[in-house]
């Protein structure tokens, strides 16, 4: 089994866990701000879930963490697992159970008592991490040095390793470096082109077996595993933001749907529209020199419509694959995930998936000004002025 089909069925397992089960967890405490902060000293009797921008948990969780966040750190003590989605994050402390951790940057030096699960770019377990039961990290450049009770399984371009590991080791990678002071109890075994680098001083009480990869495997097999976990990223980012918007602009995210639902053609002019003013826009204020600022106005609000007009896009996709199955709505949150599932994997089509992104991104940006428009009409059809009364006879 590859790395790649790996992380996919550990994708769809996580997702299912987190966000399906915890919609019954009424006593779960949500944090949904820009900064989420569990100060030094306090404590959080339940499971945590935190989305926005950046969270830092320096207290006391008696529970799980779930965190949705573009940048996390922690460093005080947590009794559940940890289930974390970030660009990038810092973990430190302690935590009872286990960690799951998808991040582009993603740094571990924590006492964690059971497994520890790391996918992303670039990923260290430091000298002070301690893991009780396996670790298993894929990246593209990873360094273990730290200490593993268990199993380890390493993959990615470049693999390092001068931690302690009490069972075996499996590393698969282009280049592998066993550096001193690192000590292995069990056996290590490794896939590479190329011999591993292993240092006089390391210390491997099993055997060392060295497998070279098949024939028919190609760099190309790396490559696309990291293009599956950058897209998997980007894809928690996206629902990330989604879910901020739904919390914080629930109307306007409602009303834009709702415009898509209702007149997707006349909310697809209306983005197709906006897309080129702003393209056009902000070319026509950049040559004429005193509009630069005006221009890089136009070009931020377009890219920002653009990215989040997927959004609306994925909420009405999931409203139509629910609608079949249960009388009613289901809740946003809910439309969005499975909405964004099936866009993200119709995006990964060759060719014929950019022309879906842009169709759906433009379609989306005509709903987040089409539901504008509609939150203002309402507004004014409430607080318009009584038309006068008709005189006498009239």
């Amino acid at each position: 089994m590859t790395t790649a089909t790996k992380f996919c069925r550990l994708f769809v397992l996580l997702v299912t866990a987190i966000f399906l089960f915890p919609c019954n967890s009424i006593a779960s405490v949500f944090m949904a701000v820009d900064g989420n902060v569990v100060t030094r000293g306090e404590l959080i009797e339940d499971d945590l879930y935190l989305f926005g921008n950046y969270s830092e948990v320096l207290g006391d969780v008696d529970g799980d963490v779930s965190a949705f966040v573009y940048s996390f750190s922690s460093s005080g003590t947590i009794h559940g697992n940890v289930n974390l989605f970030a660009y990038d994050s810092d973990s430190r402390g302690r935590i009872d159970r286990s960690v799951r951790l998808f991040t582009s940057s993603g740094v571990v030096d924590a006492h964690i008592e059971r497994n520890l699960i790391l996918f992303g770019n670039i990923l260290k377990v430091e000298r002070h991490a301690f893991i009780g039961r396996d670790l298993t990290c894929a990246g593209e450049r990873v360094i273990m040095a730290g200490t593993v009770g268990g199993n380890t399984k390493l993959s990615g371009n470049s693999v390092v390793v001068k931690g302690v590991i009490e069972g075996n080791l499996e590393i698969e990678s282009g280049n592998i470096n066993i550096l001193n002071p690192a000590i292995i109890k069990g056996d290590f075994i490794y896939k590479s082109h190329a011999e591993a680098d292993i240092d006089d001083g390391v210390v491997i009480d099993g055997e060392v077996i060295w497998n070279e990869p098949d024939v028919a495997a190609t760099d190309d097999d790396g490559d696309s595993t990291f293009s599956i976990i950058t897209s998997f990223i980007l894809f928690l980012l996206c629902l990330t933001t989604g879910l901020v918007l739904i919390i914080f602009f629930k109307r306007h995210t409602l009303e834009s749907s709702n415009e898509i639902f209702k007149k997707p053609a006349q909310t697809f002019a209306v983005g197709l529209l906006s897309f080129a003013v702003f393209i056009i826009g902000s070319i026509v204020m950049f040559v004429l020199i005193v509009g630069i600022p005006v221009s890089i106005l136009l070009v931020s609000l377009g890219i920002a419509l653009f990215y989040v007009g997927k959004i609306y896009s994925s909420i009405v996709l999931g409203r139509l694959v629910f609608k079949p199955l249960r009388e009613g709505r289901m809740p946003l949150g809910i439309e969005l995930l499975a909405g964004l599932i099936i866009l993200s994997l119709t995006f990964q089509i060759p060719y014929f998936g950019w022309v879906i992104y842009l169709l759906t991104a433009i379609l989306g940006m005509g709903a987040a000004i089409a539901g504008f428009l509609a939150i203002n009409r309402k507004l004014n059809e409430v607080y318009a002025p009584a038309s006068d009364t008709p005189p006498m006879g009239k």
